[in-house]
């Protein structure tokens, strides 16, 4: 199934890849390291280990790697595999799955449960129920 979205996040992830997603998304700037450290710090403030996450759209894992410091177990999904082999390289932890799926159609549209990544993806989200639930009711409104 692809549509014109899933289109332009594949093309969005070869740019990511063949580029320093660094520099793209301008965290290596004074500024950009700021907001850096205050989205980790809002992402991880209340992670404990042992705590199970559900990351949807880990790009290169740069939020991965930070979540993975609190001992948490992370489920990182992308539809990108530039961005997810990216992730995987960087992110060396036992506790990451990475996963491989569009999250939007899996979790919104539900019409593609005879697809691989769909199903593994459902077998990993069976422990979120309660971040699916408001991945649907956020997305509702989405074309």
């Amino acid at each position: 199934m692809s549509s014109p979205l899933h289109q332009i996040e594949i093309e969005r992830g070869k740019f990511l890849a063949a580029g320093e997603p660094g520099q793209i998304w301008n965290w290596e700037s004074p500024a950009g390291r700021w907001r850096w450290a205050r989205r980790v710090g809002l992402l991880t403030r209340h992670l404990r280990a042992g705590a199970e996450v559900l990351e949807l759209g880990c790009d290169t894992g740069y939020f991965t790697w930070e979540l993975c410091k609190t001992g948490a177990s992370i489920t990182a999904v992308d539809l990108s595999d530039d961005l997810l082999e990216i992730a995987r390289s960087s992110v060396a932890a036992d506790k990451v799955c990475f996963v491989r799926a569009d999250a939007y159609c899996q979790l919104v549209q539900a019409n593609v449960a005879d697809d691989r990544p769909s199903r593994r993806l459902s077998r990993r989200l069976s422990g979120h129920q309660a971040q699916v639930r408001t991945v649907k009711r956020l997305s509702s409104s989405r074309p």
